[in-house]
């Protein structure tokens, strides 16, 4: 990761390097005038690959009209027996 140091100059580190930074570590920094100066706000950013993944994406599905299932629809039955009718268990 980059962290930019208090007096503007930034320095490339881990982040286990990060978590374990103190005070007197960053003014050790600073003080031996480590890292560089960024003017491109984006440098090392991903973005400037402009790279795409090559992912191959399963094509999806495509039902028949044979593959559906068309139901009638009667007021006067009751779910289980519209279920029971189509061979669906309704406690499954």
């Amino acid at each position: 990761m980059l962290y930019q140091l208090p007096n503007g100059k930034v320095i490339h580190m881990s982040i286990e390097d990060y978590l374990s930074l103190t005070d007197d570590d960053v003014r050790f920094l600073i003080s031996v005038n480590a890292g560089e100066t960024i003017i491109n706000p984006f440098q090392g950013s991903v973005l400037q690959d402009n790279v795409k993944d090559d992912i191959e994406y399963e094509d999806e599905e495509v039902l028949d009209e044979t593959d559906a299932i068309i139901f009638d629809i009667d007021e006067e039955k009751t779910l289980n027996d519209f279920l029971s009718e189509y061979d669906l268990d309704p406690e499954e």
